[in-house]
């Protein structure tokens, strides 16, 4: 683009690199005025009063100082974040459409924003929509995007296309999860009364329907979805052995498919669209599998348990002397000892190799299971052990709850390092703290978990996935809510993407993520880490005043019991100096008349 300051016009150069530097300009003490101009048009803000539903803004303002500003410095950053057009992913880096992380944070901030917010999401995901609903991983723009397309001109050895060709966006589909979840987030905008998104009149309803129908092809045809192939990311994980150089995530066949499927169910039974035009317009698109559910409803439901038993592929159990002996591993590797003995009924693992074989590292994307799918004693004991064993055998810790662990891996890789890749010895080094989706602390992950305990506890804005917990189940929820909410006090409010740590003098120390390798992926902004306002505002929506200001009022009745102590004190005081007057002019008296 172009900048212009006090009428001088010149080019912005993004860095100096010692051969071109940037342009040095000086002026005088007194204002400046800058202006700059560029092909895009400017995106909307949201006001505050468009942004936060009326409860949300009213509990804002009554929040004492202390817990305000540390509301305040998130919803800046959310906001800055949101516009009417779309949500962008982050900032410095990334300042741009993401399908994900609009999706999943949409989802996190649900309770506090009104639901043309969420209208504003899913916008922005049908406006990225490919022609078959896949959604959009990421755009890029400008600069950037021609780019992307010289690079894809050269492979395809095309040199026919002239530059006023090329356009301004580009839109990767390279991911798999994010398909699977603008549909969960429609039931939440249901929940919360949202109807617009469901008339046929609206914009998005069509690409609406071009993602249910992808999503309905794939889970009618296929028990399994792999990541694309000749690629090694496919999910939240998308650094390239992030998935073990697995091809099948649990994230998204145990997860986003399954509640992807569920969450069509509900939408149907609760009658949000009307299914004669639905079905016109499915069958003018030639959107079979739509039409096909929408005349055999039942058949969604056959599926739907089908895909929500695909946890049980992920199942990970070893011989009593082998988990002993891989957990020996893990402790050795990170330096601290444990006599833990977890697992004895296994763990849900990352990932599948392409044959089917389990890359057996313990995970924190079994959340995903646990925030929207109706689960058994089983599953729920396998999703919630890890978050309560310690570290070094468990994901949790005192800095935070990991994403990832090797502590129940063997000594080989299941599957080789791919050719052009890193090459790493074990999964010890493949997912330790160095690792970007290793053994490190996402902000994003803990609220994930908040939000998905709370929800199936029934303290959420949406309804609990399971109608009714067992016993056990309840108590293992609360246990282990109870744990995560002692540990959160300790490390207190997180608004950076992730964190990694040091072992020193016995004890995990929390480090910025990338100060010992030079990494700088992560951003000063990130949506979904800012999206833990969500979560945090809706428990202040729950408070009382006097709850909200327990510490004001606890030192106001103590300054009112001092000052009425002290009151008194000194009436009493008053009184003894009376009575002792009285008593010395008494005997004043008495020695006189002697």
């Amino acid at each position: 683009f172009t900048l212009e300051i006090q009428g001088q016009e010149f080019q912005v150069i993004e860095s100096g690199n010692g051969l071109n530097q940037p342009e040095l300009l000086s002026f005088a003490a007194g204002e400046i005025t800058v202006r700059y101009s560029s092909t895009f048009s400017p995106l909307t803000p949201f006001m505050l009063e468009e942004f936060l539903r009326p409860e949300a803004i009213k509990t804002y303002q009554q929040l004492p100082n202390a817990k305000k500003n540390e509301i305040t410095k998130l919803l800046n950053g959310l906001r800055f974040l949101s516009y009417k057009e779309k949500l962008l992913a982050g900032s410095w880096r990334f300042l741009t459409y993401f399908g994900r992380d609009s999706l999943i944070s949409l989802r996190m901030i649900a309770p506090i924003i009104k639901v043309e917010v969420i209208e504003a999401g899913i916008h922005g995901m049908a406006t990225h929509l490919k022609e078959d609903g896949q959604i959009s991983h990421e755009e890029d723009l400008g600069d950037f995007a021609y780019v992307d397309q010289i690079q894809q001109m050269c492979k395809a050895k095309l040199f026919n296309i002239e530059p006023e060709q090329f356009v301004d966006e580009v839109n990767n589909y390279n991911m798999v999860d994010e398909t699977y979840l603008a549909v969960p987030l429609l039931l939440d905008y249901f929940y919360l009364n949202g109807t617009e998104l469901f008339k046929s009149t609206n914009p998005n309803y069509v690409p609406i329907l071009l993602n249910i129908n992808f999503i309905l092809h794939e889970a009618m045809n296929k028990n399994l979805v792999a990541i694309h192939q000749n690629s090694h990311v496919g999910d939240w994980r998308d650094s390239n052995p992030g998935l073990g150089w697995g091809t099948y995530s649990l994230a998204v066949n145990a997860g986003h498919i399954p509640a992807a499927l569920l969450s069509i169910i509900k939408l149907l039974q609760n009658n949000v669209w009307d299914l004669s035009i639905m079905k016109q317009i499915a069958s003018d698109l030639k959107l079979d599998d739509i039409v096909q559910i929408i005349e055999n409803q039942q058949l969604l439901i056959q599926i739907s348990n089908q895909w929500n038993n695909n946890w049980k592929r992920f199942l990970y159990t070893l011989q009593d002397s082998e988990r002993k002996q891989a957990l020996e591993r893990h402790r050795d590797y990170v330096k601290k000892n444990s006599s833990a003995s977890p697992y004895l009924d296994g763990f849900l693992a990352l990932s599948l190799s392409n044959e089917k074989q389990i890359i057996p590292i313990i995970n924190s994307d079994v959340l995903f299971m646990l925030l929207d799918l109706q689960i058994d004693d089983k599953a729920m004991n396998l999703i919630l052990e890890p978050f309560n064993v310690e570290f070094p055998d468990g994901l949790f810790s005192e800095i935070g709850n990991f994403v990832a662990s090797a502590a129940m891996a063997p000594d080989e890789l299941v599957v080789p390092n791919p050719p052009g890749t890193t090459k790493f010895s074990s999964y010890l080094q493949m997912f330790d703290n160095l690792q970007y989706h290793g053994e490190v602390v996402w902000a994003w992950h803990l609220v994930l978990m908040k939000i998905a305990i709370n929800k199936q506890l029934g303290k959420w804005i949406t309804p609990a996935p399971i109608t009714k917990l067992s016993p056990s189940q309840h108590d293992l929820l609360t246990k282990t809510l109870t744990k995560f909410n002692i540990m959160m006090l300790k490390i207190g409010g997180q608004a950076s993407e992730l964190w990694t740590w040091i072992y020193k003098n016995g004890k995990l120390v929390q480090q910025p993520y990338g100060q010992s390798n030079g990494d700088d992926t992560s951003n000063a902004e990130q949506l979904w880490s800012v999206a833990g306002l969500g979560p945090l505002l809706w428990d202040y929506m729950q408070m009382t005043w006097l709850q909200l200001h327990i510490v004001e009022t606890i030192f106001i009745i103590i300054t009112i019991v001092v000052v009425i102590a002290g009151f008194i004190l000194g009436v009493l005081y008053l009184i003894k100096q009376k009575t002792k007057a009285n008593y010395e002019a008494i005997n004043i008296n008495q020695k006189v008349q002697e």
